[in-house]
């Protein structure tokens, strides 16, 4: 591949375009909850844009470290991310799917560049308006609705509605493009392709994962053999088209087993498998550990959600906790004074009726308590712990 200076205006033919997988993985625009706010994690041929509407953040990614405050964008290529935000910092978010067919990136040059958005108000409008339709989605099924883990196959809209996010999508896109001009970035293309291979890939990436892989369908496109197809794309991107679409497949079970929002049960029925001990197989060949140890894993490495029956007993720890460190320090307090037995009597007598109030009574006074004696208060804080949720 060739390096390009978007200013030198270079171009390449349509189906070179044609053949780079752009995808719209998820928009939101939310409060980043203080769980949330410091993470790690590794990404593969995706990048993120983050508008900051509210607070700051911060991204070190490939040797490289970039912040951003109110009114700037954040756009982070980056293999190796890790992320920062200070509290209450507010978000309009996009995560994009992109890369060549053989999966080097579109975009070269720096892993994290900053966006005046006063200078590039476009970016924001069309992002705003891609945000307001992806939340008028009709969903095709009970899972959880949350843009930010959904598989784009299992939402539904009119034709018309399509076009109009088409329209916004690819106008960001142009945005962006221009905005990464301005600074400098540079574009990998390919030294040279072959349409019928082009036509193939696309035929690929039009599927839904939960199908089979569509061998007539891409023979019929490329008017090839599968022999003969398979040869020409190996040599060109070191792959078959069955291994192309194998790898679709995988970078889809991994997003989702990361996102934790479903089992893996759930996950192995979206892709296809009915059985999954076969699904189990399938992605230890590929991954090297079992789907569940994926999920875990990636569990232990952010802030983990709740079961029900374990955040109430959290919560209920947490109350006592606070009631103990609220009793240490009354009768610290009575020994200081030098008030003697009797004070201190008074003083367990006391926090014995706190006590019985539970966490709403005396909830003013243990605030007070504990922004006087902060670390009388550390005990326990840190017993949320993340769990499996597969």
């Amino acid at each position: 591949m060739r390096e390009t200076d978007f200013a030198s205006g270079d171009t390449s033919s349509l189906h070179d375009w044609e053949s780079v997988r752009t995808e719209l993985l998820f928009i939101h625009d939310s409060v980043i909850p203080a769980g949330k706010a410091d993470r790690s994690g590794e990404r593969e041929r995706e990048f993120s844009a983050w508008l900051v509407r509210e607070g700051r953040a911060q991204i070190a990614s490939d040797g490289e470290t970039a912040r951003a405050g109110k009114g700037q964008w954040l756009v982070c290529f980056g293999s190796r991310v890790t992320q920062r935000f200070a509290p209450d910092t507010r978000l309009l978010a996009l995560r994009v799917s992109q890369s060549w067919p053989d999966g080097s990136p579109l975009f070269e040059g720096k892993a994290l560049v900053v966006i005046d958005a006063r200078e590039h108000p476009s970016l924001e409008r069309h992002a705003r308006r891609l945000l307001a339709l992806t939340e008028k989605l009709r969903w095709n099924d009970d899972y959880e609705r949350d843009m930010r883990t959904v598989f784009h196959w299992r939402n539904q809209m009119s034709y018309p509605r399509f076009l109009e996010y088409q329209r916004h999508w690819q106008a960001w896109q142009g945005a962006l493009v221009e905005a990464l001009m301005e600074a400098g970035l540079k574009m990998r293309i390919p030294e040279s392709t072959d349409p019928r291979v082009a036509r193939a890939l696309q035929v690929i990436d039009s599927q839904t994962p939960g199908g089979g892989y569509p061998e007539e369908a891409v023979t019929r496109a490329s008017g090839l053999s599968t022999g003969r197809l398979n040869r020409v794309c190996a040599q060109i991107y070191g792959f078959t088209l069955h291994q192309y679409w194998e790898r679709g497949r995988m970078e889809r079970a991994r997003r989702a087993l990361k996102a934790g929002k479903q089992s893996v049960k759930q996950v192995a029925y979206e892709l296809g498998f009915r059985q999954l001990s076969h699904f189990s197989a399938w992605f230890k060949r590929h991954e090297g550990a079992s789907p569940r140890a994926f999920q875990t894993q990636e569990a232990r490495e952010r802030p983990g959600r709740l079961r029900r029956g374990r955040e109430k007993d959290l919560r209920s720890r947490r109350g006592l906790t606070r009631r103990i460190a609220a009793a240490i320090l009354l009768l610290h307090e009575a020994d200081r004074v030098g008030k003697g037995r009797s004070e201190r009597r008074a003083a367990s007598a006391s926090e014995a009726r706190l006590g019985a109030q539970g966490p709403a009574g005396g909830g003013e006074f243990l605030f007070e308590r504990e922004r006087e004696f902060p670390a009388a208060f550390d005990i326990g804080k840190d017993c949320i712990q993340p769990i499996d949720t597969g």
